[in-house]
């Protein structure tokens, strides 16, 4: 199987007469997918770290950082956390496709 490089798949996809919107539009989607992804394994990376630290200090409790630890996020804003990964990975998408032209 030939594995094609961006450019030599945007090439092609421009000989065959595709639109601009057609050429950009998977560049758009995959940059979207991966940050929905990245968002949501640092949402899972989070909780993980928040559940391991609260089992600790509920067998080991410390005078001061008890006083300081909170819940873990509300779950209307955790959720947000992907939805800006999607959001940042698109945005870096279309910033780097419109210095390519």
């Amino acid at each position: 199987m030939i594995f094609l490089k961006s450019r030599d798949e945007i090439e092609i996809m421009r000989l065959m007469g595709a639109t601009e919107m057609a050429v950009r539009a998977p560049f758009w989607l995959y940059a979207a997918a991966e940050g929905l992804a990245g968002g949501a394994l640092a949402l899972a990376l989070l909780w993980g770290t928040w559940a391991g630290a609260s089992r600790m200090l509920a067998r080991h409790p410390h005078p001061v950082i008890a006083l300081l630890w909170a819940r873990f996020l509300e779950w209307p804003l955790a959720g947000l956390l992907p939805v800006l990964g999607c959001v940042a990975g698109f945005v870096g998408s279309l910033l780097s496709l419109s210095r390519r032209t």
